[in-house]
């Protein structure tokens, strides 16, 4: 598949905000979650950074696949991510705003086609941190453009930042001059996988932002400072402090210490960390089972401190614990959520890999961190939208086999909001996942939506079927999801449906070929001119099965006046007028069944 139009993915681009937002802009999708939608990708595995979908990705658009998986977010935990061989959390980034310099803009725009210039304009990497408040090649304050209150198609990157490039191109009062400070490139050279030689560089970066933050808060506000509620300037002061001390290594935070043990009026024998710190600091390195940072680094300089200046003995939080894991099974014992429920939750927060999911349940053991987050995810009721996209089901599919209790009941009334059990739709997904797998289809067999139309049944009653575990035709494609990959084969569905004893024809077929309506089918059947057996063994709510030599017999007897006009492509009552000149009566009246009938022997 090749697009309508292209863009050039920059070297310092950040992929899923910045150059699938433009990619999907110039192909004339509102959002990327349509484009991705247009190219069958999956916009969540997209914006996690699968590399599968990336991958994809890069093959529609004709980037380069390596520059695309390194400057996008790879999902690696709850709100944690990996860009750049660098750990992220999602505090560190501008999640409702975006920050762009108007001078790089301008010189995107400048560099553009004439004929569509503003589509070269694009994110950089570091203007999506927070700490990262000017470009450090202009040297100029970055402007930031808010999403907030914004409807979800303006809230697209290419949407707000190419109207903004609009204003900026001939605009240059409000450009403010800002050289970068010394956090601000410690940062940018980390996202850059420039070693700095300091101490910090052998903690992760998330680790790092946020001890310089939370430090450097009690040295700018006091440690009794509560940074919860701090503005973007009290943030940038409070980082650039704490980078100050840190930055000199352990001697750094050495020298801090002892000045606050000096200044200490308390006794020194009740003086502790928190007294030194403040509640905030300790609070970041208390031992939690969602932590993602790490602090040992900090956490071992502060336990030396305290060992050598403090008599009070050092505080457990300070001790190296290694984090609690848990297995699968422990987790599925108190959670009520299924293995495989777990497993796929770990998968999506890509803290499992495929070779790990493989093992058994006991053998998988994972932070316990990771596994809440995982057991959430397994637990928390599905969006239509996520169900539609987890079964592999259309809309119509969706609602058909939702009728029929397959799915739980909605837990919010209503078809457009309402939201399934993600048990029930995880059991589901378990029932499909038991189906064998199958490279080529069994010769006769079919998708469910054709087996079904073939045979006069419905999706959902296939389904139903599935969900018993009675179809031993059924067979799995490894190249499709959901109901979409599941083969069977329509004879085995109609013996189960309506009996082995009457391999017939549905209602809805006969109609077809008697080219009349299903009223006048059942009134036949009524009248005794189509015969139907009794279905004892039938699984269905469809009662009436038409054997197909009966059909055959009725219909090389008869033909309707429908049928007739349209061989004569006549009007009815023009050919009835000619027939009842001839004196040829219906064999079969309006009266009795609906439709009027003739003998083929008398017409044809």
């Amino acid at each position: 598949m090749s697009l309508f139009a292209r863009v050039s993915l920059q070297p310092d681009e950040l992929s899923q905000a910045s150059f699938v937002s433009r990619l999907a802009a110039v192909n004339g999708c509102q959002t990327a979650i349509q484009f991705c939608k247009e190219l069958g990708l999956s916009a969540t595995s997209v914006r996690h950074g699968d590399a599968d979908a990336l991958s994809a990705l890069a093959g529609y658009s004709g980037a380069d696949a390596s520059t695309l998986a390194r400057n996008a977010l790879t999902l690696i935990g709850p709100r944690a991510y990996s860009l750049r061989g660098c750990d992220v959390h999602a505090r560190m980034l501008r999640m409702d705003k975006f920050g762009v310099c108007p001078a790089c803009v301008r010189s995107d725009v400048s560099s553009g086609l004439n004929s569509d210039r503003y589509s070269a304009v694009y994110l950089r990497v570091p203007w999506h941190f927070r700490a990262i408040r000017c470009c450090r090649v202009h040297h100029l304050r970055l402007i930031e453009l808010s999403t907030r209150s914004v409807r979800s198609e303006k809230r697209e990157f290419a949407a707000i930042a190419w109207d903004a490039a609009i204003d900026l191109v001939d605009n240059v009062t409000e450009d403010k001059y800002q050289a970068p400070n010394l956090f601000e490139q410690y940062v940018a050279n980390r996202l850059d996988g420039i070693s700095t030689g300091s101490w910090l560089d052998g903690m992760r970066l998330s680790a790092v932002v946020r001890l310089c933050e939370v430090l450097g808060a009690t040295e700018v506000l006091g440690t009794n400072s509560i940074p919860r509620g701090l503005t973007d300037e009290q943030w940038a002061k409070s980082a650039q402090a704490g980078f100050d001390i840190l930055g000199e290594g352990p001697v750094g935070l050495t020298q801090l210490l002892e000045r606050r043990l000096a200044a200490n009026s308390r006794p020194k024998g009740t003086v502790g960390i928190m007294t030194l710190l403040g509640g905030t600091i300790t609070d970041i390195l208390s031992h939690r089972d969602n932590r993602t940072a790490d602090f040992t680094a900090f956490r071992e300089e502060l336990r030396k401190f305290a060992s050598s200046q403090l008599a009070r003995a050092a505080a457990g939080y300070l001790q190296p614990t290694p984090p609690r894991r848990q297995s699968v099974a422990e987790v599925v014992a108190h959670s009520g959520a299924s293995w495989n429920a777990i497993r796929r939750s770990l998968v999506q927060l890509n803290v499992l890999d495929d070779v790990e999911a493989s093992k058994s349940d006991a053998e998988i053991c994972m932070e316990v961190g990771s596994m809440r987050a995982a057991v959430k995810k397994a637990t928390r009721p599905l969006t239509v939208g996520k169900v539609m996209a987890l079964l592999g089901l259309t809309r119509n599919e969706l609602d058909m086999v939702a009728a029929k209790g397959l799915l739980g009941e909605a837990l919010i009334t209503g078809k457009l909001d309402r939201n399934f059990s993600a048990q029930a739709v995880h059991h589901v997904l378990d029932v499909l996942e038991g189906i064998p797998v199958s490279t080529v289809p069994e010769m006769g067999s079919l998708q469910i939506k054709p087996a079904a139309k073939e045979i006069g049944s419905t999706f959902a009653e296939i389904v139903r079927l599935l969900m018993d575990r009675s179809v031993a035709s059924a067979r799995r494609a490894g190249t499709a999801n959901g109901f979409s990959s599941i083969f069977v084969a329509p004879s085995e569905i109609r013996s189960l449906l309506f009996g082995s004893s009457s391999p017939g024809v549905a209602v809805r077929q006969t109609r077809k070929v008697l080219q009349t309506t299903t009223e006048v089918v059942k009134a036949l059947i009524a009248t005794g001119y189509l015969k139907t057996p009794p279905n004892e063994n039938s699984r269905s709510g469809v009662k009436i099965q038409i054997p197909q030599d009966s059909l055959n017999e009725f219909k090389a007897e008869m033909i309707s006046l429908y049928a007739l006009s349209i061989v004569r492509d006549q009007p009815m009552k023009r050919v009835a007028r000619a027939l009842h000149g001839q004196g040829i009566m219906p064999a079969i009246t309006n009266e009795e069944c609906g439709a009027t009938f003739y003998r083929r022997s008398e017409v044809c």
